[in-house]
């Protein structure tokens, strides 16, 4: 039998999210393995680490989580890729990973040097996050360093490959 399939497709919102964790949650008590399906131009950093927590909770019970990116992972999609325990692309898929970044600065408003720090802690600590999660899917330290000091950086399934945000183009249709 073939393991389900899960689709996160779309913005990674509370709504998308949700949907997807409350999937993962009923399939983890009845399956060895599920796969995720993602198509995603990313979104929220939040949402997408809630995610990816709940991906870590389902392995803890030991099913096997594979994510295979059919069109594109970017910005926090890579990084949910990056958790699951085999992760795969179409030959054609694209991935994008940039460091944090917040973009709800208002050109209007007035900000203090103490928001201006609290915005750069936050951001910091989700590129630690973010450095953690590359690393568990095999992205060695000073490559995962590069990533996440520049804006937008492109892959293709080979480059992802080399660099172990994936570790095999995917052949067969899921």
């Amino acid at each position: 039998m073939a393991e389900p399939v899960i689709r996160l497709v779309g913005e990674i919102d509370e709504e998308n999210v949700s949907e997807v964790i409350e999937k993962l949650g009923r399939m983890s008590h009845n399956v060895d393995k599920v796969t995720l399906l993602i198509d995603s131009d990313g979104g929220s950093i939040e949402e997408g680490f809630r995610l990816i927590d709940a991906i870590r909770i389902i392995q803890q019970k030991n099913v096997t989580v594979k994510a295979t990116v059919c069109g594109k992972a970017y910005s926090m999609a890579a990084f949910i890729v990056c958790a699951a325990n085999e992760r795969t692309a179409y030959p054609s898929a694209r991935i994008m990973t940039h460091c944090a970044r917040y973009d709800g600065l208002d050109e209007n408003e007035a900000y203090t040097a103490t928001d201006l720090r609290v915005l750069l802690q936050e951001m910091e600590y989700y590129d630690r996050m973010m450095k953690g999660v590359l690393m568990s899917a095999g992205v060695s330290s000073a490559d995962a360093d590069q990533l996440l000091t520049k804006k937008d950086v492109y892959f293709n399934v080979p480059q992802a490959m080399h660099l172990g945000i994936v570790q095999k183009e995917e052949h067969d249709i899921v």
